[in-house]
C-alpha cells in the first residue's frame, strides 16, 4: 500500500473523497473508493492522506506536483514530501518479502531513502536510513543468492580475490543507481557493504557548507583537504569542488581514486579518471605518473600512507591544486597526523612544506536533522599567515583559538556551524 498525500489550500475538515482520476502531468489513472483521514505531522497543515496501491499511479514518482480531481469537481494538489518520516509512510514495511534479485533489494533500500545497504549470508538485508540500521524484512539471503549477487557486482578477478580472502572496493551501476561496493568475508561467511552514490555530484551550494569553502576552488595549486569520519559526506563535497572547477575552467584533473564513485564529465575542463587496481597498480604509482600528465588539479581519494601524503605535498609545491580527504575529526587533528606520520627527523621539513602548501581544511560531519534527514556541521580552516606561521612553529594545539578569532577571513568553528543550523530551524540539539 502506498500512502499518499493531499495538501488543500484551505482546512478540508470532514472531506470524503469517493472516486476520482490524476489528470496531469502523467496519464489518466482511476481511483479506486478511498476513505480520507487526516494527516498525522503536525508540519503538513490542510492535509490528508488516502490509502491505495502503487499500481494505481504509474509513472509517479516523488517530488512530483499532481492536479487531482474527485468526483465532486474539486481540484487538490498531490504531493510526496521528500522527508524521512513521510518517506517511511509511503513505503512502509512488509514483513516475509521476497526478493528475486539484487536490483529489487537495491529498489526497496532507495524507497527508503537509504545511505547505505548491507547484505550478508545466512541474514535478511539491512539498510542505513537517517544514519540508523534497519532491516528490510526480507527473507535471509542463501549462499546460492550471494553468489549471483556477486556476479551482477563484481568482475571474475574480483570474486576470485574475494574468495582467496582480499577485500574487495569496487563501484558499479545497478539499476538506475551507482554504488560504491566493499565486499569481504566474516564469521558468518560472505559480505557486502554498499554505498548510494549520486549520479552526478550535487551542487557545490546545495550542501549547506560556508561560502569560504567554495573559494578553495579559485586556488592555483597548494593542498585543500576534506576530513571526516566515515559516512560524513567528505567524497560529495570533493566532488563537487571538482565539479565545480571543470564547469568554470579550462584545465586538466587528474583523480586518483580506489574505487571510482562520482563520474565526473568534461566540461570546460578535461577530467581523466583513474581507478587504483583497475587502470594503475597503487595510488603512489598514480601520483608519480600524474605528475608527467600535465595536470592542473589532482584528486587524491584519500591520503592512507606516508607515501601517498609524501607525493601529495611534492605535487602542491610544484604548482598543482591538490585535494584530498583524511579520516580526521578536526583541521588541529588533520595537522597533526599528516606530520605524525613522518619519522621526527623529517617532521621540520614536513611542517615547512604543510605551512607553504595548504590551502584550507573543510572538517566535517553529518547530523540527524529535525526532517528525519541530515545536514552537515563543519569546521572550516583557511591557511592565512597566522595559520601557517602555527604549522612552521609545530604550534598546532593554537589553531582552535585562531579559528574562534578569525571568522571575517572566512574561518568557522563547530560551534559556530551547529548554533547556524539552529538558528535556521534544521536542529533543535545535536544528537
Amino acid at each position: 500500500m502506498w500512502r499518499l498525500y493531499l495538501t488543500f489550500d484551505t482546512a478540508p475538515g470532514r472531506a470524503r473523497v469517493l472516486a476520482g482520476r490524476i489528470v496531469s502531468p502523467i496519464d489518466e489513472a482511476f481511483i479506486p473508493p478511498v476513505v480520507v483521514g487526516p494527516a498525522s505531522s503536525r508540519s503538513l497543515p490542510n492535509t490528508l492522506f488516502i490509502d491505495t496501491h502503487r499500481d494505481t499511479f504509474p509513472g509517479l514518482s516523488r517530488d512530483r506536483h499532481i492536479v487531482f480531481r474527485t468526483t465532486l469537481h474539486v481540484t487538490y494538489r498531490y504531493v510526496v514530501m521528500d522527508d524521512n518520516e513521510t518517506n517511511r509512510t509511503l513505503f512502509p514495511r512488509r514483513k516475509n518479502l521476497t526478493f528475486r534479485n539484487l536490483e529489487e533489494i537495491i529498489q526497496h533500500a532507495v524507497a527508503r531513502n537509504a545511505s547505505d545497504l548491507h547484505i550478508v549470508e545466512g541474514e535478511p538485508p539491512r539498510a542505513r536510513v537517517a544514519g540508523a540500521l534497519e532491516e528490510l524484512d526480507g527473507e535471509r539471503i542463501s549462499a546460492d543468492r550471494f553468489t549471483t549477487f556477486l556476479h551482477a557486482l563484481l568482475s571474475e578477478r574480483e570474486r576470485d580475490a574475494l574468495n582467496g580472502g582480499v577485500e574487495v572496493d569496487t563501484a558499479c551501476s545497478v539499476g538506475n543507481g551507482r554504488w560504491r561496493v566493499h565486499a569481504y568475508l566474516q564469521r558468518r561467511g560472505r559480505a557486502l557493504s554498499m554505498r548510494r552514490i549520486p549520479g552526478r555530484p550535487p551542487a557545490l551550494e546545495t550542501l549547506g557548507l560556508s561560502e569560504s569553502v567554495a573559494r578553495f576552488s579559485l586556488a592555483r595549486r597548494g593542498l585543500v583537504l576534506i576530513t571526516g569520519p566515515t559516512g560524513s559526506g567528505k567524497s560529495t563535497t570533493a566532488a563537487a569542488l571538482i565539479d565545480q572547477i571543470a564547469k568554470r575552467d579550462p584545465k586538466h584533473i587528474v583523480t586518483i581514486e580506489h574505487p571510482i564513485e562520482f563520474v565526473l564529465e568534461s566540461d570546460r575542463a578535461l577530467v581523466s579518471q583513474r581507478e587504483v587496481g583497475t587502470h594503475v597498480a597503487s595510488c603512489a604509482h598514480a601520483l608519480r605518473a600524474a605528475l608527467r600528465e600535465d595536470p592542473n588539479v589532482i584528486f587524491v581519494g584519500e591520503m592512507r600512507d606516508l607515501e601517498t601524503i609524501q607525493l601529495a605535498l611534492i605535487a602542491a609545491e610544484t604548482g598543482h591544486l591538490v585535494i584530498s580527504t583524511l579520516h580526521t575529526s578536526s583541521a588541529a587533528q588533520t595537522i597533526a597526523r599528516i606530520v605524525d606520520v613522518f619519522p621526527a627527523e623529517q617532521q621540520p621539513q614536513v611542517r615547512a612544506a604543510l605551512a607553504e602548501t595548504l590551502e584550507g581544511i573543510v572538517a566535517q560531519e553529518l547530523v540527524v536533522n529535525r526532517r528525519g534527514g541530515r545536514s552537515v556541521v563543519s569546521e572550516v580552516l583557511v591557511a592565512t599567515p597566522a595559520v601557517r606561521a602555527l604549522i612552521r612553529e609545530g604550534k598546532t594545539h593554537h589553531v582552535d583559538h585562531v579559528l574562534q578569532t578569525s571568522a571575517g577571513s572566512g574561518m568557522l568553528t563547530r560551534e559556530m556551524s551547529i548554533r547556524g543550523l539552529q538558528e535556521r530551524g534544521e536542529i533543535d540539539r545535536l544528537r
